[in-house]
């Protein structure tokens, strides 16, 4: 989890880095065209995301013709789909009327098949548990892209630094993970390969359009209705919460799924794991969102400019989505690792349906509307989400309750803090700002320790222990 953390952490400050770069040289109207661009390739990648990946992490026994097997189809459906969109690029240009969009287009279809042929090496190291060489392709391939991407920028690329960003980063990407792993496809692939890890995967592919469908959609509804420029400030309000997310949740998700895949087979381990990850991940990332909402207007102003001040109001309100979600994150890869993808599969259809038809009916009003429709359907699914944990688990939710109620309280502390605070700040003060931003936080840490001083104690443990094992290593 270090090395997966370092790696989300690392990586996606880089990232955002790159993107701030990015945004104070470009238009909200070249961020949207590439961003309805992106929807377009996002959908065509869901065949791509068919669970393989996933069923080859899940299985106890990996043999290699069930790697050959994921490899050759993965590849083969990649190059179809980019053929595919070079052949329909031209009709969807015609549609939206947005310039250059056809060949914004082609060029971004050479992310799907690099893709496809990363696909199978980044299931083996995850398996392994190499989240060390996981790390590496990610700072790397976002170095590199990003530091092209920004040099062309700088140089007037306009448009096309944001597309040399995205393929850029996949290429280099594919390469750092084929350096990493030793594993070669040979040709014994076989049909009943096939069947077997689609019978994991069908219900893996679900979940996924329907993550497409909770990301996405809501970005083509607004291209299509309002336009590239509000489909831009919705673009960057929407990258800083997804940033966040994965800064502070992803290292906890891509490691959950091979652990309990690992125990499985033992329900009270399985209960007891989840219940610790559950407590400690809620500390970390609820107080992030919560203060991501409160101050999310300077926030802004601050790091993009007064240019992207219009996406301020529709940043806090997916802040508040982010918070919500970020309680139920977690419930996914336990649900998959544990043989039940239909719990995910079920929960994301009452998310995503629901949420889709708000958006349908709240786009009209503007983007802040469609940020409150992404609130709305994330507190809905709360309620099932939790109810699939608590059988599956064997679970009470009074259990469940105890290991949230410290970072809940504490995180609602921060907020008044925070906004007491900006009620004091009216002429906007940067250094005003970053010591109520520090004082919101000695609360919340001030809160933790009075509700639940055990759970501090023990996170300085973990953390301890981390360091003792590395320097043993050494």
């Amino acid at each position: 989890m270090a090395w997966s953390g370092f790696q989300n952490l690392a990586g996606k400050a880089l990232s955002l880095i790159i993107f701030l770069l990015l945004a104070r040289n470009l238009t909200p109207e070249e961020f949207g065209v590439v961003a309805m661009a992106a929807v377009f390739i996002s959908f065509v990648q869901l065949f791509l995301r068919v669970g393989l990946s996933e069923a080859l992490i899940q299985r106890k026994d990996l043999t290699d013709d069930y790697l050959d097997t994921a490899f050759w189809f993965l590849f083969g459906l990649g190059c179809s789909l980019a053929i595919l969109v070079w052949l329909t690029s031209s009709y969807a240009a015609s549609v939206l009327g947005y310039p250059n969009f056809n060949l914004v287009l082609n060029w971004l279809a050479l992310s799907i098949v690099f893709l496809s042929l990363s696909r199978v090496h980044e299931a083996i190291l995850r398996r392994r548990f190499r989240y060390k060489n996981l790390a590496l392709r990610t700072l790397l391939a976002t170095s590199i892209s990003g530091s092209a991407a920004v040099i062309a920028a700088f140089n007037g690329a306009g448009i096309w630094a944001l597309v040399l960003y995205q393929v850029a980063e996949t290429l280099v990407g594919l390469v750092v993970l084929w350096l990493s792993s030793q594993w070669r496809p040979g040709f014994q692939a076989s049909r009943k390969c096939l069947s077997d890890l689609f019978s994991f995967g069908k219900n893996v592919m679900g979940v996924q359009f329907l993550h497409f469908v909770n990301q996405d959609a809501n970005r083509f509804l607004i291209g299509y209705f309002l336009g590239p420029v509000a489909l831009g400030f919705y673009t960057v309000a929407n990258r800083m919460v997804v940033t966040a997310t994965l800064v502070v949740a992803k290292s906890f998700l891509d490691v959950l799924f091979s652990t309990f895949s690992r125990i499985q087979d033992d329900v009270k381990r399985s209960a007891n794991a989840f219940l610790s990850v559950a407590k400690k991940a809620s500390l970390i990332t609820l107080p992030v969102f919560v203060y991501l909402a409160a101050g999310g207007e300077q926030l802004i102003e601050i790091v993009f400019g007064e240019k992207w001040i219009g996406s301020s109001t529709t940043f806090q309100v997916l802040a508040l989505a982010g918070a919500a979600q970020s309680i139920t994150i977690f419930h996914e890869p336990v649900f998959k690792a544990l043989g039940k993808p239909e719990y995910s599969l079920r929960v994301s259809l009452l998310q995503n349906g629901f949420g889709l038809l708000l958006a349908l009916l709240f786009v009209q009003f503007g983007i802040v509307a469609v940020a409150w429709a992404m609130l709305i359907k994330s507190v809905v699914v709360m309620p099932l989400s939790f109810s699939y944990v608590k059988k599956l688990l064997s679970l009470t939710s009074d259990t469940l309750w105890r290991q949230y109620q410290a970072a809940v309280l504490a995180a609602s502390c921060l907020s008044l803090v925070m906004l007491w605070g900006e009620t004091m700040n009216e002429d906007g003060s940067v250094v005003v700002f970053c010591l109520l931003s520090i004082a919101s936080f000695f609360t919340y840490l001030f809160v933790v320790c009075l509700v639940d001083r055990s759970v501090v104690m023990e996170m300085i443990r973990v953390v301890r222990d981390l360091f003792a094992s590395r320097r043993s290593v050494s």
